[in-house]
């Protein structure tokens, strides 16, 4: 039986990182909680703080328990802080994923996602409940889908990017990096990096000022 931890374990993510583990008959090792000074302790597993962590602890899988890119970035930079972890993919044994994708270290797929031929998800990529990554796609690190979200054929989305619940991305669209597509909207047309975009033909609203949704942080590549 294979054994995770979950980084951020106060994250209200952590619950449905919990769930995907316990989908595939896997155990949690340890609930690794890095903002607390005392352990508050969790029926979900075993807790221990971050000041504490050895080199003992470091040999199960870890996962990132944060659902947004600029967070899950920085919580990374601060458990890579600690040494050298396993960022094995998680995926969610509901999930339909073909056999030719590429999905890279630390990504996460939750229930009843799909993700089609060719299609590559970079490392720390979320896709939430029920989305559809079409064939051809390449999807940048740290990006994050959402619920029921669907992008279609050839869509190629930039690193630290978020899709929102139920948003649509219409075949051959390049999303930039940094973007924020709102829930709900339908992409016909190329986006800019650190655009937000929302609608139905969605349209740019604003710019996001900062990387990864307000976390100043050094851009990777896409």
């Amino acid at each position: 039986m294979n054994y995770w931890s979950i980084y951020a374990s106060l994250s209200g993510f952590t619950a449905e990182i919990a769930e995907i583990i316990w989908r595939r008959n896997e155990e949690i090792e340890w609930l690794i909680d890095n903002f607390s000074e005392t352990i508050v302790h969790s029926e979900m597993g075993r807790v221990i703080l971050a000041k504490n962590i050895s080199a003992e602890i470091m040999g199960a899988p870890l996962v990132l328990a944060m659902s947004t890119p600029g967070l899950r970035y920085v919580v990374k930079l601060e458990a890579d802080r600690h040494g050298k972890w396993l960022y094995s993919p998680l995926l969610d044994p509901t999930s339909v994923i073909a056999r030719t994708s590429i999905i890279r270290d630390g990504c996460v797929i939750n229930c009843n996602s799909s993700i089609a031929s060719r299609t590559e998800l970079k490392s720390f990529v979320h896709v939430n409940r029920s989305a559809t990554i079409g064939h051809d796609n390449i999807i940048g690190e740290f990006v994050s889908i959402g619920p029921g979200a669907v992008l279609a054929g050839k869509v190629h989305v930039g690193y630290g990017s978020f899709i929102g619940a139920g948003a649509v991305i219409a075949p051959g669209v390049k999303i930039g990096s940094n973007s924020t597509i709102g829930a709900g909207a339908v992409v016909i047309r190329d986006v800019e990096n650190n655009a937000v975009v929302v609608g139905n033909p969605a349209k740019v609203i604003k710019y996001n000022e900062f990387g990864f949704q307000g976390y100043n942080v050094p851009p990777m590549n896409a």
